[in-house]
């Protein structure tokens, strides 16, 4: 059944390398309500050979968590356990959340957000984070593993000294174990399984895991590379029968990191849980790594929700920052196009044909993405994957089922010529696709102190006119950059805070501005000035971002690949997430809204308001200086692109409308108009 290839890397000396394929059977069952089919969960083959062998100790085979899914036919294992209503948190009564983890999976900020957001609530916590979590715990017997989850799950806790031996050995340990679960209500168990291998879960679930008072949590990182490459940084990626462990993140290291470690130790994590759940009943929860980069505050309302059974009264403030937010690329040690002295690890994966791995470097970290598998379903690091919807994209949690959807065909992979690898961003500043939703687009906020003014600036949102505005109000600011003999203005300024957004927000004193845009019609001004290659920059903005050659550009596809890649550049994301994510969660607070088609007399009432205390003459030169400009681009730029004059072309396209209203929907929900009427409908306010 295996037929692993070995290979050898020449450098330094010959060394063996793995190149995993799997096989086993396959199940053709189908699973109710998990959406599985012959593509699905039951087409994927488990985990057999090679062998995973993370901390240089080799795991027995297991069933992959897809495998055990399609037995299961969704009976009641589901992204949200039973399925039915939300319960409250007096009609749960939780005593245990069980935290099945990783290394490097977020599991530090996610295990203190959930202690903080049960403590807001009153409720007394006891905390047990990593227990057996030492190599030296590998050889433990499968009875020491179960007596110390027996303590551990039960609200017990007292100060063990050794992470192998978490049960109590003498008398007062054990009343110090009583006393404390007599006054705790809650106990949080955060613990790497492939630590703790013997334990058998349905065993221990059935016993100290009733379904009415537990809450099962797996965490994943979908990013198998950004996975490990942190695991080469954070005590190496030592491997059985392999000399490498610490050293240069090459091919060779990459590989092996992968393998053993953020594929190996997930896909044990992951049937460990299901196990679990499956014997206990209990919810079972996946968060994933990339949706917490992505909108932190959204993933504390999913996990207060998930957990206590209602939205948290407030966001907290972890005490943990040990999230990766910068892409791979900005890394030192990290060669993304190759030297002198350096062999291109990009170049290998493409030449040594790892597309997913490949679709992985080059994302953004808030991607995530499903399995890589082969065409016969074999999970198999030379296999394909896809980026799945962003959470803000879909409804409800995540289901586990989805990482194991099949790859989709069609979608080759394109290696940007002028590098030949992933672009480099010249500036922090023009990273739009690392910066894009990690910070909300604070970037594109303006704060002019001396005029009192925020300006929230929206790509394909009059953009330019609100920056030549805040430089013609504020030379100072520096907005322009120097291109020979045109002045182009900068993508963004310095990123201000989100406390100072929101106290500009607040303060009678100031105005605040943004412009909105009927959601159609602003995406397709960027289908046509980037897609359409009227704007030099449309083959990054567009070709380069959604994987699509010149001959697949159509609006059918940049629509159908919006899910997948439009949150990443700002000329796609939604407008309700701009400057802070202010533009959604305050839009009542902006004193002026501005549609799009009103743009030159709001401007001229928003500077009427901001020069109202300056001098006549000051004031006067200041209006006339900014209508004068207005009225120059009236007439048309190289960059207008006429899109609310061609609407006609969406509005013959039903199933691409369609598209836009489900990925836009948080902008037509927050402008309160239809589609159809939107453009005709101008929502200025003044307050």
């Amino acid at each position: 059944e295996a037929d692993a290839a070995t290979h050898t890397h020449n450098g330094g000396g010959a060394r063996a390398r793995l190149s995993p394929r799997i096989s086993t059977h396959t199940h053709n069952t189908h699973m109710r309500g998990g959406g599985a089919t012959s593509q699905g969960v039951c087409a994927v083959r488990s985990p057999l050979w090679p062998q995973f062998s993370s901390y240089g100790h080799v795991l027995p085979p297991f069933p992959s968590p897809a495998e055990t899914l399609c037995r299961l036919e969704g009976q009641h294992v589901t992204a949200r356990g039973t399925g039915g209503a939300t319960e409250t948190a007096e009609q749960r009564a939780i005593h245990a959340v069980v935290i099945f983890k990783t290394a490097r999976s977020g599991s530090t900020w996610f295990h203190d957000v959930v202690s903080r957001l049960i403590s807001a609530t009153q409720l007394r916590t006891v905390n047990h984070w990593e227990p057996f979590c030492s190599p030296t715990c590998l050889v433990k017997s499968q009875q020491a593993f179960e007596s110390g989850f027996e303590y551990l799950l039960s609200r017990c806790s007292y100060d063990f000294v050794f992470k192998c031996n978490p049960a109590p050995t003498t008398q007062r340990h054990r009343e110090a174990c009583l006393e404390i679960r007599n006054l705790a209500n809650i106990s949080i168990t955060a613990f790497n399984p492939r630590f703790s291998w013997p334990a058998r879960w349905p065993r221990l679930a059935t016993a100290l895991l009733p379904r009415a008072t537990s809450v099962i949590v797996n965490l994943r990182r979908t990013n198998l590379v950004a996975l490990a490459y942190s695991k080469l940084h954070h005590s190496g990626c030592g491997a059985a029968g392999s000399d490498l462990a610490h050293g240069r993140f090459d091919l060779d290291m990459l590989l092996q990191c992968a393998w053993h470690y953020a594929v190996g130790d997930q896909e044990f994590s992951s049937h460990s849980a299901l196990a679990a759940a499956d014997a206990s009943g209990a919810e079972l929860h996946l968060f994933l790594y990339e949706d917490v980069l992505a909108d932190p505050q959204r993933m504390q309302r999913q996990i207060a929700t998930s957990i206590l059974g209602h939205e948290p009264a407030g966001f907290v403030v972890s005490a943990q920052s040990r999230l990766h937010k910068s892409p791979l690329c900005d890394y030192p040690d990290v060669h993304c196009t190759g030297g002198n002295h350096t062999v291109p690890v990009l170049t290998g994966l493409l030449s040594s044909r790892h597309p997913c791995l490949v679709r992985q470097w080059r994302a953004a970290n808030t991607v995530a993405f499903t399995m890589p598998r082969s065409a016969n379903g074999t999970i198999d690091l030379e296999g394909d994957c896809d980026p799945l919807p962003p959470m803000i994209e879909r409804d409800g949690a995540r289901a586990l089922a989805e990482l194991y959807r099949a790859p989709s065909s069609g979608s080759p992979l394109q290696v940007p010529p002028e590098t030949g690898g992933p672009p480099r961003a010249s500036s922090p500043c023009d990273s739009n696709r690392s910066r894009a939703v990690g910070d909300g687009l604070r970037d594109r906020a303006l704060l002019l102190e001396r005029d009192r003014l925020l300006l929230c600036r929206i790509e394909k949102n009059g953009f330019m006119a609100l920056t030549h505005v805040a430089h013609l109000l504020d030379p100072s600011l520096g907005l322009f950059k120097s291109a020979g003999q045109e002045r182009r203005p900068r993508s963004c300024s310095a990123t201000p805070s989100g406390e100072a957004l929101q106290s500009r927000l607040r303060s009678t004193d100031w105005q605040s501005v943004v412009v909105y845009r009927d959601p159609a019609e602003r995406f397709l001004s960027a289908y046509k000035s980037k897609c359409l290659l009227a704007d030099g920059d449309g083959r990054t903005h567009c070709h380069h971002l959604f994987n699509l050659s010149d001959h697949q550009i159509s609006l059918e596809a940049v629509a159908r690949a919006l899910p997948a890649s439009g949150h990443l550049n700002p000329h796609w994301i939604p407008q309700s997430r701009f400057c802070g994510g202010s533009v959604g969660a305050n839009w009542s607070s902006y004193t002026h809204a501005i549609s799009n088609h009103n743009l030159t007399a709001g401007l001229l009432e928003v500077v009427d308001h901001v020069t109202a205390r300056k001098a006549a003459a000051a004031r006067d030169r200041a209006r006339g200086q900014v209508r004068a400009w207005l009225e120059s681009q009236a007439t048309g730029t190289a960059h207008s692109t006429h899109a609310a004059a061609a609407m006609s072309e969406l509005h013959e396209r039903p199933e691409v409308m369609a598209r836009l209203r489900n990925f836009y929907r948080e902008d037509y929900a927050l402008f309160g108009a239809t589609t159809s009427a939107f453009h005709i409908c101008d929502m200025s306010h003044v307050h």
